[in-house]
């Protein structure tokens, strides 16, 4: 007896950190968008762009001129006088940084990024615009002073700081009880930015994934270098500090604080890197559905669209994929995914990727239209 294969709908996933508009993105063409939604993942906050790229793709991806997820955009990051990053803008005065708010309201973004070099006043002055102006939140890289500060998010567990200030966690990878206590207590989000390429050798098979083969040639030699050097050396060190940026997830989802999923995206692997932050997420002690809620319920909460999105429920937007098996009980099942709706517009995976890819996805459970 062939037994029929078991299938899940999920809500569609979101991509908390990418940069889908940098100079490392221009890349992909239209292949990006594609790659992203092949994964289920509907929804992508931006944090850092070229502004009239970033412009230009999400009302592509509104109107249907180009197949990609619901994108909440943002322009270049505000930084102080010297940058290190192209999606960056150098401010040296008042009156220019005022022009960049002004400039950031114009052009309707979802979200302002104040980076590391920032005068703690002109990030004040940031936050105050953001909020009042535009209604949009604000994250940096920082707990501290950023918690003080005004910023709603910070935008990796640990990352560049360039002002004295220390990271999140110590240089040996841990967080302390305070940092944990704050991040909890403090009502921000953070974004758990998990590289995981290098523990890729824990799940070889997502190598073989045909939606992988949506992306350009060079990111599938990528993916395939990644697990032939995870392969070929020991890992020990990098499981270590995987699993001391897990545990402090762990330890902050349950005191209640507000962790969300992301990968920066493109510097990491579209679509494939969120899968690994997630079977990492529960390799080291989160349950399948916490995991799938920082990038589901939370990561809607978190942007404050939780009325629309983020849930299966009648009054939000129809935004859901099914699965091949069940992520609730099996994480790595989360890759699975067959079809994919957004906006109440479904596709399967085979429709997604065009003629960019032929894809054998095996069971082909994707409803009729």
């Amino acid at each position: 007896m062939i037994e029929a294969p078991t299938s899940t709908v999920l809500p569609g996933l979101w991509e908390n950190h990418a940069h889908p508009n940098c100079d490392n993105s221009i890349y992909y063409g239209d292949r990006m968008g594609r790659l992203w939604m092949a994964y289920g993942i509907t929804t992508l906050r931006d944090m850092g762009d070229n502004a009239y790229r970033a412009v230009e793709e999400k009302e592509s991806f509104a109107n249907g001129a180009a197949i990609g997820p619901r994108l909440f955009a943002t322009g270049e990051a505000i930084d102080g006088e010297r940058t290190y990053y192209p999606m960056m803008i150098p401010t040296t005065s008042e009156a220019q940084l005022q022009r960049e708010f002004e400039r950031l309201h114009a052009l309707d973004f979802d979200f302002m990024k104040l980076y590391v070099r920032l005068p703690y006043n002109w990030m004040v002055e940031g936050n105050k615009y953001a909020h009042e102006v535009m209604g949009v939140q604000t994250a940096s890289h920082y707990l501290l002073p950023a918690v003080a500060l005004g910023n709603d998010g910070m935008s990796h567990l640990s990352a560049t700081a360039r002002t004295g200030w220390a990271y999140s966690r110590s240089l040996t990878g841990f967080s302390y009880s305070d940092v944990r206590q704050l991040e909890a207590e403090s009502g921000m989000w953070t974004t758990s930015t998990l590289v995981s390429q290098d523990i890729i050798a824990n799940w070889p098979g997502v190598v073989g994934d045909p939606r992988y083969n949506i992306a350009p040639p060079w990111e599938t030699n990528r993916l395939i270098q990644s697990l032939s050097a995870a392969v070929k050396t020991p890992q020990t060190a990098n499981e270590e500090r995987v699993k001391r940026e897990e545990s402090t997830v762990q330890d902050v989802i349950e005191r209640k604080g507000i962790f969300i999923g992301g990968t920066d995206s493109p510097l990491e692997l579209p679509s494939i890197s969120l899968d690994l932050n997630l079977r990492s997420q529960v390799r080291y002690g989160l349950a399948p559905w916490q995991a799938l809620e920082t990038v589901t319920s939370t990561a809607a909460e978190a942007a404050g669209v939780e009325k629309d999105l983020g849930t299966l429920d009648r009054a939000k937007l129809a935004d859901l994929i099914l699965v091949d098996g069940d992520p609730l009980t099996d994480i790595a099942a989360l890759i699975k995914v067959q079809c994919v709706m957004k906006n109440g517009h479904i596709r399967s995976v085979e429709e997604i990727a065009g003629s960019f890819a032929h894809l054998d996805i095996g069971n082909n459970i994707c409803p009729a239209k």
